[in-house]
C-alpha cells in the first residue's frame, strides 16, 4: 500500500502543493513577524543605549570634577550626594502625596 502515498504519482500532487504552499505562507509569516520584532527591538535598544551613555557621562563628568577638586573632592561629594538624597526623598514624598501617583507609588 505504500505506492499509493507515492508523492510522483499524479492523485498526491494536488495536496503536495497545497502543503508546499501553506509551508511557504507561514514560513513567510514567520520572516515579517521576526523582522517586525526584531525593528521593534533594535529601536528600544537605541533609545536605552542612548540613556545609558547619557548617564554615564554624566556621572564620569561628576567623577571628574570632584577629582580635579583633590584633597576637597571628597567631603564635596559627601555633601553633595547627601544633599541630592535628601532632595530626591523629599521629591518623592512630594510625589507620594499626590492623588495619581500615589496609587502607583
Amino acid at each position: 500500500m505504500s505506492w499509493i502515498s507515492n508523492p510522483y504519482l499524479p492523485w498526491n500532487w494536488p495536496s503536495d502543493l497545497s502543503h508546499s504552499f501553506v509551508t511557504q505562507l507561514e514560513s513567510g509569516i514567520e520572516y515579517l513577524l521576526h523582522v517586525f520584532l526584531f525593528s521593534i527591538l533594535s529601536i528600544i535598544q537605541s533609545i536605552l543605549s542612548s540613556f545609558e551613555y547619557m548617564f554615564s557621562s554624566v556621572l564620569l563628568g561628576v567623577v571628574y570634577s570632584f577629582q580635579s577638586l583633590g584633597p576637597l573632592g571628597l567631603p564635596m561629594f559627601t555633601a553633595l550626594f547627601i544633599v541630592s538624597a535628601g532632595i530626591s526623598m523629599d521629591l518623592f514624598h512630594f510625589a507620594h502625596d499626590l492623588p495619581i501617583v500615589g496609587d502607583f507609588v
